[in-house]
């Protein structure tokens, strides 16, 4: 019986794919970071009302957020780059 061969590599293997996504990761929380505390001041720009501040609702947001934002974002980019993928690949069948 033959011995199989490796699996073909895609672009989406190994150390580097993993560190890019980490450091893009990285990149967009800060981003969030920025967006929500701009939003918060914004809304609240003499401070958290006191029930707020009873309730730590703003710890709550500001730290929930970011992490909020991310995931509607790698949804986005994932939904993105499928439609992309996806298109090239039936022109290429065709």
């Amino acid at each position: 019986m033959p011995k199989p061969g490796p699996a073909p590599r895609t672009r989406r293997d190994g150390c580097g794919f993993t560190i890019g996504t980490c450091v893009f990761t990285c990149l967009l929380l800060v981003l969030n970071g920025l967006i929500v505390t701009a939003l918060y001041q914004w809304a609240f720009p003499t401070g958290p009302t006191a029930m707020m501040q009873r309730l730590k609702a703003a710890q709550v947001i500001m730290f929930v957020g970011p992490v909020l934002l991310l995931f509607l974002q790698w949804t986005l980019l994932d939904f993105g780059f499928r439609r992309i993928l996806f298109a090239r690949r039936k022109r290429n069948d065709e």
